[in-house]
């Protein structure tokens, strides 16, 4: 805390790891889950301390982040390795309109967009499952904000009887599918999530509007219907049905929207 010149104790820090997904000498790391706590005020229960869900192989590392004001952001990053931990010069990275990512960059490499965006979510007080949902995804992104907004659509407008099951055909599938499978614990093992390739060169037809803005979404948390909407209803009377959408070399859309005369003229 002290390259934050902030005391442990202080409020508004936050913690991002990939502890507890990694191992350090050999050692698991879960057990810094309690180290942390004892020395700062940021926890698992607290919703500051989060682990970001990574590659078993990869070097332990931290990011800790303390919130100053609405746009002092100041983070260190604490590396790993042969000399031991290395932290470096706090840096802001509160993400104003048209900031570059470039000097964030020099600092945090490969990881700068999961670290910057996730710990930007965290001090814009996103809710608790969308933040779990994009740590499962490694990072913060208008996908996962999609994702967000069609689970909430589903169970509002599609809720389960007793007895029923969700079952969802991404097509494509995006970014948006990782915060799906999560929220809803669909997966390709339970036949509960299948994938399907779409050739992203074609035009999206429905689409009304494009919102550039994550923070735009913040706004709107509860209002799914803005985003999510209905084109058509097909009923599925028996698995042969089902299995129409999902078999090998299917269309989903077009078994679903109808026979496109373009379809397949601009597949490269």
């Amino acid at each position: 805390m002290a390259k934050l010149h902030v005391e442990p104790e202080a409020p508004n820090l936050v913690c991002i790891t990939n502890a507890g997904y990694v191992k350090y000498n050999g050692q698991s790391t879960r057990g810094l889950y309690d180290v942390i706590p004892r020395i700062s005020k940021i926890s698992l229960g607290r919703g500051n301390l989060l682990p970001l869900h990574s590659q078993g192989n990869q070097r332990l590392w931290f990011a800790f982040a303390h919130k100053r004001s609405e746009k002092e952001l100041f983070l260190t990053y604490v590396s790993t390795g042969g000399r031991g931990l290395q932290a470096t010069r706090p840096i802001n990275v509160y993400v104003a309109k048209k900031q570059s990512f470039d000097p964030f960059k020099k600092v945090l490499g490969d990881k700068t967009f999961s670290i910057v965006t996730l710990i930007n979510g965290w001090a814009d007080n996103i809710p608790e499952d969308l933040m779990n949902g994009a740590l499962y995804h490694d990072h913060l992104c208008c996908g996962v904000f999609s994702g967000y907004f069609t689970v909430r659509f589903i169970q509002k407008h599609i809720p389960l009887k007793e007895q029923e099951r969700y079952i969802y055909i991404g097509a494509p599938a995006w970014c948006q599918d990782d915060y799906i499978m999560y929220a809803l614990n669909l997966t390709p093992g339970k036949r509960s999530y299948y994938t399907m390739a779409y050739p992203w060169s074609r035009p999206w037809k429905t689409k009304k509007k494009v919102y550039k803005k994550i923070r735009f979404f913040l706004k709107h948390l509860d209002q799914p219907e803005d985003f999510v909407a209905v084109l058509r209803v097909k009923r599925l009377k028996s698995r042969k049905d089902l299995d129409r959408l999902v078999n090998m070399g299917t269309n989903p859309l077009q078994e679903m929207l109808g026979q496109d005369p373009t379809w397949g003229t601009d597949i490269d």
